[in-house]
């Protein structure tokens, strides 16, 4: 995080995010990562261009086939945002004593 709005601004505008695997409990394939960083792009052209492009890359995932609707839903039930109880809220860092 930024010490002034400017900088978080500037980590927002300048900055890659971490990749997903770097703070996730359980693995994601290499393919499906690829594609979530795709869409964190900064420049648009280096995102997927439509919906149907983006469908297209999540079915060629190798993760494609392992979920369904029942595995989704059974997903959303226990981390769904709405449920503060099982929503993750991460600390903001403490400035640190000189």
């Amino acid at each position: 995080f930024g010490a002034t709005i400017g900088e978080v601004l500037m980590q927002q505008v300048k900055a890659q995010p971490d990749k997903p695997s770097s703070r996730m409990r359980e693995p994601l394939s290499a393919d499906f990562e690829d594609l979530l960083m795709r869409c964190l792009a900064k420049k648009p052209d280096d995102r997927p261009a439509s919906a149907r492009e983006m469908e297209a890359a999540l079915g060629g995932c190798a993760a494609a086939n392992q979920w369904g609707r029942e595995q989704a839903e059974d997903w959303w039930g226990r981390f769904d945002a709405t449920n503060s109880a099982q929503t993750m809220v991460m600390k903001e860092p403490q400035p640190q004593p000189a």
